[in-house]
């Protein structure tokens, strides 16, 4: 498995390396600051898409920790109703690797649409067009297509885990909801049958209460220890997208808008990296909108009704009093997802970022509309 892996970790360097190492050569005997400005672009996102993969390399076995759980459905695996929420995001994840696929078929058809194979394009010719430059460009253009794959797994991943982060939170806010009634899951309810018939009923019912809400929290405590599994993979991810976004993307809406040239690649690239920083912004949101579902679940029982009790049952009152404040405490703390650290994964901190776009192109056309 192992050497399986490292396999594919030489081909995915194979591919990112022949581009990269041709926009290097590109940007070295280049004579237009257009040219080499759009090489330069085409370097840093190949830079870019090099360390994206590397810290997911990095981060393999926090994801399989990750990907195991949810492929076990531990939490409430026969429950029916969890069953079509888990399939419901199945399909969605198979929703967003169609809509990626999509993505890179179209980047593909307007690449080979605007790709001439020409002399001054390759650089080794200043003449005439061989095969060499023709096959030369074929090459480029396919890492360049493979590149965007190996760019998307990225996409796909995050998109994976957020989606099933929401999905276990759901399933968890759905059985704190049943705490005060229903039956005990069956690890629960297995050794203690004979015992429980022994107990008078108003004990029994507490007893249940009790130990649903134990299991309950155990399994948020997992999920709790997990989500700092998903800050360590996701936050080095979107620190390098967002600092691609604010350097080079703006750095090349300017560039395209000084060539006064319609160039539809830069267009769907810009596009789609805005797109993208959203889309993980939005997640983010709605993951920290979901915490509170656990809580709410919670707070929204019938306590007057729920929480009578007699003397003989005192302890277990207080300790499910004390469990539950314990879990409305915990369930409201935020889950911190940030930037690298710097900012927090927001939509309006894609508003903010978006701003900072505008102002630093509109700063440096007016630059250049000063100096000439």
């Amino acid at each position: 498995m192992d050497g399986q892996r490292s396999l594919r970790w030489i081909l995915v360097l194979a591919i990112l390396t022949v581009p990269m190492a041709f926009f290097a050569y590109q940007i070295a005997v280049g004579d237009a600051l257009i040219s080499i400005s759009y090489y330069v672009i085409s370097l840093v996102f190949n830079v870019i898409t090099l360390l994206k993969m590397t810290l997911i390399r990095l981060s393999f076995d926090k994801t399989r920790t990750l990907m195991d759980y949810f492929n076990e459905h531990v939490f409430h695996r026969d429950d029916p109703w969890c069953h079509r929420l888990r399939r419901r995001t199945y399909f969605t994840t198979w929703k967003i690797f169609g809509a990626m696929l999509t993505y890179v078929l179209l980047t593909a058809l307007f690449y080979l649409s605007t790709t001439r194979p020409s002399s001054h394009y390759i650089g080794l010719d200043r003449t005439e067009v061989t095969w060499i430059h023709v096959l030369l460009v074929q090459i480029v253009a396919g890492c360049t297509l493979l590149h965007l794959v190996i760019y998307s797994v990225g996409i796909l991943l995050i998109s994976f885990l957020m989606h099933w982060f929401q999905t276990e939170l759901e399933i968890m806010a759905n059985a704190f909801e049943k705490v005060f009634h229903g039956e005990c899951p069956r690890k629960v309810l297995g050794r203690n049958v004979l015992r429980r018939a022994r107990l008078q009923r108003e004990e029994v019912r507490w007893t249940g209460i009790e130990r649903r809400l134990v299991y309950c929290i155990s399994r948020h405590g997992e999920f709790v220890e997990l989500n700092k599994l998903l800050r360590g993979i996701a936050q080095p991810i979107f620190f390098s997208l967002g600092f691609y976004i604010v350097t080079t993307i703006s750095t090349l809406i300017f560039v395209t808008i000084i060539d006064g040239i319609f160039n539809l690649l830069a267009i769907v690239h810009v596009a789609a990296v805005i797109a993208e920083f959203y889309y993980y912004a939005h997640l983010v949101d709605e993951l920290e909108d979901k915490r509170h579902m656990i809580a709410r679940a919670i707070y929204e029982q019938n306590w007057p009704e729920q929480m009578v009790y007699s003397n003989r049952v005192a302890k277990h009152y207080k300790s499910v009093r004390t469990m539950i404040v314990t879990v409305i405490m915990f369930a409201q703390r935020p889950f911190r997802i940030s930037c690298g650290g710097m900012y927090k994964m927001t939509v309006p901190v894609f508003t903010t970022m978006i701003e900072t776009i505008y102002f630093a192109v509109t700063f440096l056309i007016r630059t250049v509309k000063i100096q000439r």
